[in-house]
């Protein structure tokens, strides 16, 4: 019998020990703040369903219909530093390759 994997849901308790343990670590003003930006935009996107890796998916998706890739992978370096602070390894996501201009 396989054991039941807990649903991964995130709660306002859950943001805001992740703000704390950005703290901890001594991320800069603007990284805590770029990094809950990214989590807010998520949880809007998924709104009260459980974290999933195809809803991680999407998001990541949908974000490149509206940023340009550098910006995107800004917000999945913030997501991916939550998704480790969790414990939720297997869901991380890959960064956008980004062609580079050579003169």
């Amino acid at each position: 019998m396989m054991p039941e994997k807990k649903e991964r849901i995130i709660t306002p308790k859950i943001t805001k020990s992740f703000s704390v343990y950005l703290r901890e670590q001594e991320k800069t003003a603007a990284t805590i703040e770029s990094y809950q930006r990214s989590l807010t935009s998520l949880c809007n996107f998924i709104g009260n369903e459980p974290v999933t890796k195809s809803a991680l998916i999407s998001w990541k998706e949908a974000l490149t219909q509206q940023y340009a890739p550098s910006s995107v992978n800004t917000m999945l370096a913030g997501i991916n530093t939550f998704l480790s602070f969790m414990g939720w390894f297997d869901y991380k996501l890959k960064p956008l390759k980004i062609q580079r201009n050579l003169f």
